[in-house]
């Protein structure tokens, strides 16, 4: 079998074609492969060749296709895609993309609606179930904190209307500028009458202004209940007052304490030695002064006694045992300190500045009950 030529072929770097000369590719190969047999018989030596008949590759040229164009159909239309169709790339315009969006207009499924209702009806019949089905303990529970929200709000309202009873009651005692405008807030002021006229008899009554009532401090003894507040007056001085309440609209002045009433002055007392008993105001320290008539100290408890007027003291002694015994040491372990206690000189006693503690009216500053006569 001869050998084929081998054939060198040069390529053109701009290689144009007449259109007209443009012809199916098959065609080409088909012509050009028959010529090379012919001329292989013909000739065994290479022969160099110049083919410049030979086509390029058609290349169809794809008509782009804007997004302007659109395809119509009509109904019953086949509709069959050409290559360019599916080659075709979309393209979007970023300035329309939110006016298309805002202009679209979206409706709401009645699927949608009916099962948010249900939701909402399934929500409600829960609340309903749990509120039939709850416990007694939560419902006592919830009205429980009613009450007490309730009791709060009843409680403030009591406080406030008691500050102010107090305020009110504390300004016009201090103001008052008469006796028989100042018995209006006293305690026990048919008992207290006598004593108050026999004070003011020696001690002016001066009319004071409070300023601000302060230091509200409550404490009970027995039933009772008691506040002890501080009054301003004149140039800063505070004077403490004690009161009891009986309402929560009344109070009343304790004066006794107030004004440190004592039946007769101190010195004065120690002085004459009046033999009648006499209720005083006094500070009772335990002491060791065993003498005369009081030298027996298993028979008798003695205590020094001073009051805050007066820089002299008297011993007072007690019998051991006896209720008013009982009462001063059950005081002083509480760090008690002021008392109002019965004295009494006797015509017996010999030894100077000595008194008979006869019995304890009050173991603090001020007496609970009224006077059951005038020596108490």
């Amino acid at each position: 079998m001869d050998e084929e030529e081998e054939i060198i072929k040069l390529e053109l770097e701009e290689l144009t074609v007449p259109r007209e000369r443009k012809v199916r590719l098959g065609e080409l190969k088909k012509n050009h492969l028959e010529q090379l047999s012919d001329s292989a018989r013909k000739n065994k030596a290479p022969e160099l060749r110049i083919l410049d008949d030979e086509p390029e590759e058609i290349i169809e040229e794809i008509e782009p296709v804007t997004e302007e164009k659109k395809r119509h159909f009509f109904e019953g239309k086949s509709v069959d895609y050409t290559i360019d169709q599916i080659l075709q790339t979309n393209t979007i315009d970023p300035d329309t993309m939110e006016k298309e969006w805002g202009s679209e207009s979206w409706k709401i499924l009645p699927g949608w609606v009916m099962l948010f209702s249900l939701l909402v009806l399934s929500a409600l019949g829960y609340a309903v179930y749990l509120l039939m089905n709850m416990s007694e303990h939560e419902v006592k529970k919830i009205e429980a904190g009613k009450a007490q929200v309730d009791e709060y709000a009843i409680e403030t309202a009591r406080a406030e209307t008691l500050v102010k009873a107090i305020d009110t009651t504390v300004r016009q005692y201090l103001a008052a500028e008469t006796l028989a405008e100042k018995l209006r807030y006293v305690r026990h002021a048919d008992v207290i009458k006598m004593r108050m006229e026999t004070h003011y008899a020696s001690h002016p009554l001066t009319p004071a202004k409070c300023r601000v009532v302060t230091d509200y401090s409550p404490f009970t003894i027995g039933n009772r209940t008691f506040w002890r507040v501080v009054a301003p007056v004149g140039n800063g001085r505070g004077e403490a007052i004690l009161l009891e309440q009986l309402s929560d609209t009344l109070v009343q002045v304790d004066w006794e304490s107030h004004v440190h009433y004592q039946p007769m002055e101190w010195d004065r007392y120690i002085a004459e030695k009046p033999t009648a008993s006499m209720a005083f105001r006094a500070d009772p320290e335990p002491a060791f002064h065993y003498q005369g008539e009081f030298a027996d100290e298993l028979r008798w408890a003695c205590y020094q006694l001073s009051e805050k007027s007066s820089s002299r003291s008297l011993f007072g002694f007690v019998l051991r045992g006896s209720a008013a015994h009982v009462l001063i040491e059950q005081c002083l372990a509480k760090k008690g300190k002021t008392m109002i206690l019965r004295l009494q000189f006797a015509k017996a006693i010999k030894l100077q500045d000595c008194v008979v503690i006869d019995k304890v009216i009050s173991p603090i500053i001020f007496r609970i009950d009224p006077p059951s006569s005038p020596t108490d």
